[in-house]
């Protein structure tokens, strides 16, 4: 994330709590955006004697205008100080529906597409934070949890508007068709989008300009939907039954071709590379600045990710 800090608001701060705010920044590796040049030096002054202050500013200021572009910026001005130092130093989370069985996915893609010729800039720090355990998954353990699940969340360590900015929900489709959303999971997509299930269209979904919820709801019918005989194969999965048709395959009930694979789902990506997650995926029209780009189901949902570390 980006913290911009004018000097109004860091006028304001107890000087004995800056340095908890300013070392969590630096632990996490966020980011400072300061326009006034005291700001940048009274920083500086925290950390003489404790670190080499000329690689702490490469690290802290310089900003690139792809991170400017893709990371969270928070004005301090619009929060108090301890929801900054919440922001600062909470992990960041993905909500998604099988936690011990599914989060090595997630890490599988973070190491394959640090490699995107597009955007492997802004997925390294999603592989770092990954690598530092600033970015964790949090175990739904169903979809029909996660409205009570976020509701909790947010009247504990996330508190106060923290959560929609340090989460990204995901979840299973769990329909026939990628325009049919499930009725099952309909207080959930109320929460997300203040929106009916029959009412939610790609552009809820397929988008970065989401708020105050970041969330994606898969393409194809559920995450074992987009793995390939070979990998099935590998983890000893008999895919004799499976269709043979991508159409086919991309909403068909897996289990009920290939019995209960959800423990599979723990190696199934391991060593995966980019081009092998690409194989077969959806792409969609977003519009970023202005700019419209199509981008894969993966990298779509990678550049919401970086959106909260």
């Amino acid at each position: 994330m980006i913290f911009r800090i004018d000097h109004t608001s860091f006028c304001t701060w107890d000087r004995n709590k800056i340095p908890l705010l300013l070392w969590s920044l630096v632990r996490h590796h966020h980011l400072i955006d300061c326009e006034d040049s005291r700001v940048r030096e009274e920083i500086k002054e925290c950390f003489k004697g404790n670190m080499d202050v000329n690689l702490m500013c490469r690290e802290l200021f310089e900003i690139t205008d792809e991170q400017r572009q893709f990371f969270t910026t928070i004005n301090v001005s619009q929060y108090k100080f301890g929801q900054l130092l919440l922001l600062a130093g909470e992990r960041s989370r993905i909500l998604i529906e099988n936690g011990p069985y599914e989060w090595p996915i997630y890490e599988s893609l973070s190491l394959a597409y640090k490699k995107d010729p597009e955007y492997g800039n802004i997925f390294y720090y999603i592989k770092q934070a990954i690598d530092n355990h600033d970015l964790v998954c949090l175990h739904g353990g169903g979809v029909n949890t996660f409205d009570a699940l976020i509701e909790l969340e947010e009247k504990t360590c996330y508190l106060g508007s923290i959560f929609a900015l340090k989460h990204v929900v995901v979840f299973d489709r769990d329909t026939s068709a990628g325009n049919e959303y499930d009725q099952n999971q309909n207080t959930l997509f109320e929460k997300l989008c203040r929106k009916d299930y029959n009412a939610v269209g790609d552009n809820d979904v397929y988008t970065l300009n989401q708020t105050p919820y970041i969330w994606h709801v898969w393409y194809k019918r559920t995450i074992e939907n987009y793995f390939p005989n070979d990998r099935y194969e590998q983890q000893h999965v008999d895919t004799r039954k499976l269709p043979r048709e991508q159409n086919d395959r991309d909403y068909c009930k897996i289990g009920d071709y290939l019995g209960n694979v959800k423990k599979v789902m723990k190696s199934i990506a391991k060593g995966m590379t980019m081009g092998e997650f690409e194989s077969h995926l959806h792409k969609f029209k977003v519009k970023i600045n202005d700019e419209e780009r199509e981008l894969s189901e993966f990298q779509l949902l990678l550049l919401k990710i970086a959106r909260i570390i």
